[in-house]
């Protein structure tokens, strides 16, 4: 039990302290949170190590940040109005910028998200100017058009110019900097209206344009088409022999919501009304029906115009004539510009454009108020366009439909046309299965077409019955 010598740790920290140290002496300017480590200090500056490595080389880095982010007591008073002296290690920060801002919240995020997809504002201020296609996409444009700044906005940025005086520390934020370099522009809101007006003329035009075409072509081909009128012909018929006796029957047309209908009204063999007008129509003009569904024929030309409203893009073409009034008369009045004049002629032959489309859908409203009539509708109650000629359209889908049916209740007796056509086969003896007698009345029967179902032996066919001529 003798006494204890010193542990190796705590030979190693008096050896540490009897060196001298090397670093300067550092004195922060507030009072800083500790980093608790066990320090090393170099005896022999001979000896190889990564930290007399690092001796020789310099370390800088930013001492002001540092004091800020591990302080552990408050500044002193009028600390920050010191300059601090370099110091071996430590580099001097420049004086950050203070940026200022007039605009609310939500409209600086807006505007952050635009500028994020524009070029820098210099060189976008500089585009809106010279209003330069090759350098703003139509895109881009478009995007400038929906941001513009409100008259509220203009008027703020311009208060807030003349009122408050940047200091040599401060600058605009990046909205409120947009704002107020895009407002010194000489009418830059009518610049970027025009100029987007311009871009989306084309694609405006040509949608309006074939809205009017669609609607136009369609109704020129229900009034003039011969199918059309043969399957009115017959449902009228047919449903006024159904309707015998009643006060529905004798009637001399019907309302053309009743084309939907017929698909509704089930035979005795689960068969329909349509199956039954479209296979008399086939009986007697064989394929006129399926001429129906040819390439610019009725149902081709009534599914086009049934995805237009026209009555909503009337209205759109009478905004954008008013639209495009209102630049012209705006420009008439800015100050003179080349740039400008050439936007003015060419919106001027846009708007003879317009104004021609505007004449073609007030010849439309003509044209389907005569078409309603044709039909015998309720002028009272016009049916809007796209709802007019959706009945069409479902109309024939039911008939296509009926026409398909038809075809596979066809295919079997087809089959057995074909069979029956060849010569019989030569037997050497003949025996009950040879096929050298004559084809039973069964099969005969079976070669004829029925409208809606095989006929039995026993069935009749029915007949239409003919009416007396006209006198």
């Amino acid at each position: 039990g003798g006494k204890k010598g010193a542990s190796p740790a705590s030979k190693g920290k008096g050896k540490a302290a009897s060196v001298e140290p090397r670093k300067p002496d550092v004195k922060p300017r507030v009072q800083m949170k500790k980093l608790f480590w066990n320090p090393i200090r170099i005896a022999d500056p001979n000896e190889p190590t990564v930290w007399e490595k690092i001796h020789q080389e310099a370390v800088e880095f930013d001492c002001d940040q540092l004091e800020e982010l591990f302080t552990n007591a408050p500044k002193a008073d009028g600390m920050e109005s010191k300059p601090r002296a370099a110091s071996r290690g430590c580099t001097p920060e420049p004086p950050r910028k203070v940026k200022r801002s007039f605009l609310d919240e939500s409209r600086r995020r807006q505007l952050w998200c635009m500028l994020s997809l524009m070029p820098e504002v210099s060189a976008l201020i500089h585009a809106i100017e010279a209003m330069d296609d090759s350098f703003l996409e139509p895109e881009r444009v478009e995007l400038l058009v929906s941001n513009l700044p409100s008259s509220t906005e203009v008027a703020l940025a311009a208060t807030s110019v003349r009122s408050i005086e940047l200091s040599e520390n401060e600058v605009w934020d990046g909205p409120e900097d947009f704002v107020v370099k895009l407002t010194a522009v000489p009418v830059f809101d009518l610049r970027i209206s025009v100029w987007g007006f311009l871009n989306a003329f084309e694609t405006n035009f040509s949608r309006l344009a074939a809205t009017e075409a669609d609607s136009r072509a369609a109704g020129e081909c229900l009034r003039q088409s011969e199918r059309v009128e043969k399957l009115l012909a017959v449902t009228l018929y047919t449903g006024n022999y159904l309707n015998g006796g009643t006060a529905r029957g004798r009637a001399d047309g019907f309302d053309i919501e009743t084309l939907t209908k017929l698909r509704d009204l089930k035979t005795t063999k689960q068969s329909t009304l349509l199956d039954f007008i479209v296979g008399h129509v086939e009986r007697e003009s064989p394929g006129i029906l399926q001429q129906l569904y040819a390439s610019g024929a009725e149902s081709d030309v009534v599914t086009r115009a049934r995805k237009h409203k026209m009555a909503d893009a009337a209205e759109e073409v009478s905004g954008l004539i008013n639209q495009a009034t209102i630049y012209l008369q705006r420009l008439d009045a800015a100050p003179a510009e080349q740039r400008l004049a050439d936007r003015a002629k060419k919106l001027r032959a846009r708007l003879g454009q317009l104004q021609e489309l505007r004449s073609r859908f007030q010849a439309w409203d003509a044209q389907y108020s005569s078409l309603c009539s044709w039909f015998k509708m309720d002028p009272a109650k016009p049916k809007p366009t796209d709802e007019f000629f959706d009945l069409w359209a479902s109309f024939f889908c039911g008939v296509k439909g009926a026409l398909d049916a038809l075809e596979v209740r066809r295919q079997p007796r087809n089959v057995v046309r074909r069979a029956s056509s060849q010569p019989p086969a030569q037997w050497d003896t003949p025996t009950e299965a040879s096929p050298t007698s004559e084809p039973s009345k069964r099969q005969v029967r079976q070669h004829s077409v029925d409208a809606l179902e095989p006929m039995s032996p026993k069935e009749p066919s029915w007949t239409a019955p003919r009416r007396p001529a006209r006198s």
